[in-house]
């Protein structure tokens, strides 16, 4: 196939025919570069034809050195998959350098071919608004808004980690870094500490934040299904729609689709946060934890941190009286933030408005609370005096030695290895009795 080129062409070619509809068009080759675009496109993308010109169109895999917004729109002139089969395909995509829409675009791709050899795809564009309404499109409705503000409420870190304690501000102060950049986030602690709660606010307090939030289970899907969430058509690293992954239990993958993650992640690594959610690295490649480990945040247990109990209660807009605080502290909370969110929202409830008490506490929580109680007293009580238990220490010696050698003091003293004089001054004081 020739190389078009945007400069006028003779009237008649098909290059004139073209320049002059106000319909946008682009031509790509059969390797997805960009050969040809008039001056509608030009106008419609806001690029210049010789900035465009024969840059490669791929949803990942696009020039690194490019500026972002150019990046965005080789991505959305990217064409699917289906298309390079032979298949005419029409899409909607957020218009660029948006990676979330509305306005839309759609897109109409139809391949050209030469037999059963695809030579070019011609594209054009069509400005669109969702369903119903205008080109220009609406904003999200009321009630996403309000959907929207409420889980930015939740994720607020100074709510997490308000002023106060060492470890609070330590933390604060580290997910403040983390989202003022797109580098990856590796959190770390056990079961329930808070690690997606926390890469929630970091996503919510970062640059991406107008763009959505996928938390992946990486040990809950078969890999089949990963890779088609991630990198299949429409998927999580096409969209553009995704600012922050949250990949929990990273460890499940596969090592092949652990290698295509990290490629992902360099070829968007402006554009899109990694965040993992980890445990202790087992069934990772040693590549993949010094790609998304650049920022580490460790998040502590709720045991090692009791006096950190009255913030959380206010965390979850509730309150107790000092007797149901006790016995919270009183619980080891095994499942850490999770647990204590659980506890704490169904004894809400029952209080039905009222500072929580201690019946309105899970019954596992009380009984653990009386049996500490019950040690702690048992452990007071079982401490006798010293003196009192050498007296009867001594008496029981004593008793032992006068039977053993059938009442003579003499030899009895001798069998404690002590002057018989003695003897029966300790025996007078014990009340056994003792004569010179």
């Amino acid at each position: 196939m020739p190389d078009p080129s945007p400069d006028p062409t003779p009237r008649g070619s098909w290059a004139a025919l073209f320049h002059q509809t106000t319909d946008p068009v682009f031509l790509l080759n059969p390797r997805r570069r960009l050969r040809y675009v008039n001056k509608a496109f030009e106008t419609i993308a806001r690029a210049p034809a010789d900035a465009v010109l024969h840059e490669f169109c791929h949803p990942r895999k696009v020039q690194k050195d490019l500026p972002v917004q150019r990046r965005i729109l080789l991505q959305t002139l990217a064409p699917p998959k289906e298309v390079m089969a032979g298949r005419t395909v029409s899409v909607r995509r957020p218009v660029p350098p948006a990676r979330l829409g509305p306005p839309w675009w759609d897109l109409t791709f139809v391949p050209l071919r030469e037999g059963d050899k695809l030579i070019g795809i011609l594209g054009t564009i069509t400005p669109a608004g969702p369903p119903g309404s205008t080109a220009g499109g609406k904003g999200l409705s009321e009630a996403l808004v309000a959907l929207r503000q409420r889980a930015v409420e939740r994720a607020r870190l100074d709510r997490l980690f308000p002023e106060g304690s060492p470890g609070s501000t330590r933390l604060r102060a580290q997910a403040e870094l983390a989202a003022k950049t797109f580098a990856p986030v590796w959190l770390t602690g056990g079961p329930g500490t808070g690690k997606e709660t926390l890469a929630r606010a970091i996503h919510y307090h970062g640059l991406t934040r107008e763009l959505g939030f996928a938390g992946i289970d990486c040990a809950g899907l078969q890999p089949y299904l990963l890779r088609s969430l991630l990198f299949g058509h429409n998927g999580l690293a096409e969209t553009g729609r995704v600012g922050t992954i949250y990949l929990r239990s990273p460890g499940a993958l596969p090592a092949d689709l652990q290698a295509e993650l990290i490629e992902w992640g360099e070829l968007l690594a402006d554009e899109c946060r990694v965040v993992v959610g980890g445990g202790d690295g087992t069934g990772l490649i040693p590549e993949f934890r010094a790609a998304f480990g650049v920022i580490e945040i460790h998040l502590p247990s709720l045991a090692d941190q009791k006096d950190e109990l009255p913030r959380l209660l206010e965390v979850e807009s509730a309150a107790a009286t000092a007797e149901a605080l006790a016995v919270l502290a009183a619980w080891p909370w095994p499942g850490n933030l999770r647990e204590f969110r659980d506890v704490i929202r169904g004894a809400a409830t029952r209080a039905d408005g009222k500072p929580i008490d201690v019946a309105h506490l899970p019954a596992a929580l009380r009984r653990a609370a009386t049996d500490a109680r019950a040690a702690r007293a048992a452990t007071r009580a079982a401490l006798p005096k010293l003196d009192e238990l050498l007296e009867q220490v001594e008496r029981r010696l004593i008793e032992l030695a006068l039977r053993r050698t059938r009442g003579d003091q003499t030899a009895a003293a001798d069998q404690l290895g002590m002057h018989r004089s003695r003897l029966v001054r300790r025996m007078k004081a014990l009340g056994l009795g003792g004569e010179e």
